[in-house]
């Protein structure tokens, strides 16, 4: 079953471009890189693949990477980033397998409603919003309608508030955030309920079957150029475009990503790479800053 990986890059670096090729050289057959805004760059790798977004919508550079290679060759296309790996212990052989893509059609992080639950996160929420409001002419023409979305986000959650509550408006950090929701009232139709309803994950790996990668790369396109946050695009986009039962959802069904914090990194790991893995073997995504480990290790 033969599988590409797509390792999307906050901007070029050989450390890394080098440490990924060592790491999955015996695990993939064709392992490409993407980078913003990398063209000027001198002797770049033929695997390289010069993108033109800001690593926070890294899918756009995916996007235009995915345009670029021939996926006949491919039943599968795994994206990743530059802040962690895939378990060692999985290849294109047994890729399928290990995240059951024969039963699912996509592979996510996570999935959790951005709306509705509590207020912790209402403060980075006015910034996931703000897309949705200085592009609103832009989204509309091309997203999912605004009812529709609400009712699969309704599908995959069981429940979805499409209201803005009363602790939001009560934070005083959101006072200009509201003074601007209502004055694009008239484009939002009104600003009590959320701009576009949406969810949010880390979004370090996200893989997919061959037969859906058309939809998905013009999406990816789409949500790009609007300038959606990687974190809110691609889970919105997982839950928008599949059924519940395609989706699998690797937190829920028990696979959780392993989160390495720098402190640990250094305390608990001391920047050893052997020491990182062998810890996590049932995991199948360890996410941890790679460039730090790479500068600290002895």
């Amino acid at each position: 079953m033969k599988t590409c990986i797509i390792i999307n890059l906050s901007r070029y670096n050989r450390n890394l471009i080098d440490f990924f090729t060592n790491y999955y050289k015996d695990k993939f057959t064709d392992i490409f890189f993407t980078a913003p805004w990398c063209d000027q760059e001198k002797h770049l790798p033929d695997n390289l693949i010069c993108g033109y977004y800001s690593y926070y919508q890294w899918y756009g550079n995916a996007a235009v990477a995915l345009n670029k290679i021939n996926l006949v060759n491919y039943e599968y296309i795994a994206l990743t980033t530059e802040e962690g790996i895939i378990n060692p212990e999985v290849t294109e052989e047994n890729l399928s397998d290990y995240f059951d893509l024969t039963n699912y059609k996509i592979v996510i992080p996570d999935a959790m409603p951005l709306f509705g639950f509590n207020g912790w996160h209402w403060y980075h929420v006015r910034y996931a919003l703000y897309p949705f409001i200085y592009s609103a002419n832009e989204w509309q023409k091309y997203f999912m309608p605004y009812n529709q979305a609400i009712a699969k986000m309704r599908d995959y959650f069981g429940d979805y508030d499409s209201h803005l509550n009363n602790s939001f408006f009560a934070v005083k950090a959101h006072e200009k955030f509201t003074a601007e929701m209502m004055a694009y009232k008239e484009i939002l139709g009104g600003y009590e309920h959320i701009p576009y309803p949406l969810a949010f994950s880390m979004t370090d790996i996200f893989i997919l079957r061959n037969d859906n990668i058309l939809r998905i790369v013009e999406q990816f396109e789409k949500w790009a150029a609007v300038g959606v946050f990687c974190e809110i695009a691609l889970p919105t986009l997982a839950v928008l475009l599949f059924d519940k039962s395609e989706i699998n959802c690797l937190a829920k069904n028990h696979k959780p990503i392993k989160a390495i914090p720098d402190t640990a990194l250094k305390s608990v790991y001391d920047y050893d790479f052997d020491n990182i893995i062998s810890r996590a073997q049932t995991n199948p995504f360890i996410r941890f800053n790679i460039e730090n480990m790479l500068k600290n290790r002895g």
